[in-house]
């Protein structure tokens, strides 16, 4: 087998020495490279613009800002290393936005959004704000008798139940106040006897007055008894 092998080297080995002799074609470029140089006038004037005199050694200069948070963050935490700094901006920031919230709220409660939030005090049930003078001044029988001879019941009901207030102030059981409801004279009236009788009356009223129900000669007469009759129990009471 060796002698076959190196047999069949022997006759090839012309073949590969023809194909090494071959030559080899190299393409070489011979064309002239002319090397362009910028004038050196125009180079000197170019790079002398202020818009490329670029510095390496650029010195720092901190801010107005800058310099008022390093202030305040050493006034508030004794130093204004980046933690205090950036604690000192939250200061500010929520500070800011608190101001801003209260600012906000006040401007609405004086514009008219405010009614949306804070209605405009009503004639409700226990109300009496158009009452600017002192009840004593007022002469309810007369103000009963007017409404009474108009026809209009309801009105005189309501008069009635303010002489009730007032009689109950004179003898010293409660205070009256414009605004106040019925919970608030029955909390005033705890201690003493009729307080119930009150609570029946402030029921009337509400029927008569909020509900604005209308009443007839008859049922007027019948609320009527039942005023001068508390009315007539709260001075006997104050004479005891």
């Amino acid at each position: 087998m060796l002698l076959l092998f190196c047999f069949n080297l022997s006759l090839a080995s012309p073949y590969v020495k023809d194909s090494l002799k071959k030559e080899v074609t190299l393409l070489i470029d011979s064309s002239i490279i002319e090397v362009k140089k910028p004038d050196s006038l125009i180079e000197k004037k170019l790079f002398s613009e202020d818009q490329l005199q670029y510095k390496t050694n650029v010195k720092y200069e901190a801010g107005i800002l800058e310099r008022f948070m390093d202030w305040l963050s050493e006034l508030i935490f004794g130093n204004n290393n980046y933690e205090n700094i950036y604690l000192t901006r939250q200061i500010i920031l929520w500070t800011v936005i608190i101001i801003s919230i209260g600012v906000v709220i006040w401007l609405l409660l004086r514009s008219d959004f405010s009614k949306l939030v804070r209605p405009e005090s009503k004639l409700t049930t226990f109300n009496f704000n158009e009452i600017t003078e002192d009840l004593s001044t007022i002469n309810f029988d007369k103000m009963i008798e007017e409404a009474f001879q108009n026809g209009d019941y309801r009105l005189a009901i309501r008069w009635y139940y303010l002489r009730t207030l007032f009689v109950l102030e004179k003898g010293k059981y409660l205070v009256f106040q414009p605004s106040k409801t019925n919970i608030d004279y029955k909390n005033d009236l705890k201690k003493t006897n009729f307080q119930n009788e009150f609570m029946a009356l402030s029921k009337i009223y509400e029927y008569v007055w909020y509900g604005k129900f209308e009443i007839d000669l008859t049922k007027y007469n019948d609320f009527k008894k039942e005023f001068n009759s508390f009315d007539s129990l709260v001075n006997v009471q104050g004479q005891q």
